[in-house]
């Protein structure tokens, strides 16, 4: 399996934080612009086949608490058998990173406290409520996906990183499409996930090119 070079590592390194700093724009623009709700009338109206509203819904599925911490320590397990003790200990140190950005994205939402899309058309933040009708941003199951994301991304080459940031964007992407939140909420839980992957990837030294 080909691993990054160092010189590689840093490229992806800035690259995720220059695609970060365009999405987090990008959300900024949706939500002043109000364009948010359009997508989402859209998303949701525009199904003119009941199968993909089948695979939107496989897709959040996927983003599941339970779903992506079985995907981890199957992850581990598997290179622990492989004897890549190294490759092994960067996927069980993603269950951490998952677990503790979801402890942050909670927070983050009773904060935040915006009106999820079936609140229409109460748009605004209404600040420090708890209740699960304004849990909409940052989107819970972007910001755990990318999170664990950052952590494993860049031990891979280039087909599987491509894979795994497709999947990622999917799952993310299907939230808007059951609903569940708007395209900001999206971009804002994929931002905050990735750095907050990145950083505790360090903090936990995984830095080192895996043979």
């Amino acid at each position: 399996m080909a691993f990054l070079s160092e010189n590689m590592s840093k490229k992806v390194f800035f690259m995720g934080w220059f695609l970060s700093l365009v999405s987090f724009c990008l959300a900024a623009y949706l939500y002043q612009s109000e364009q948010d709700i359009g997508i989402h009338q859209f998303m949701v109206n525009f199904t003119p086949f009941l199968y993909i509203q089948n695979i939107w819904g496989f897709l959040s599925w996927l983003g599941e608490d339970h779903v992506q911490i079985l995907i981890c320590v199957f992850m581990g397990i598997f290179y622990y058998k492989r004897q890549n003790y190294a490759l092994s200990r960067v996927w069980y140190s993603s269950i951490v990173i998952y677990l503790l950005s979801g402890l942050c994205v909670q927070i983050l939402k009773h904060i935040i406290a915006r009106p999820r899309p079936k609140m229409l058309p109460e748009y605004d933040f209404t600040w420090l409520s708890f209740g699960a009708k304004w849990h909409s941003m940052p989107s819970g199951h972007t910001m755990t996906t990318f999170a664990w994301l950052a952590c494993v991304l860049p031990f891979y080459g280039l087909k599987i990183r491509l894979f795994l940031v497709v999947m990622a964007s999917l799952i993310g992407f299907s939230r808007v499409g059951i609903g569940a939140h708007y395209l900001s909420d999206v971009l804002v839980g994929a931002v905050l996930g990735y750095v907050f992957g990145m950083v505790l990837r360090e903090k936990f030294k995984l830095r080192k090119e895996i043979k």
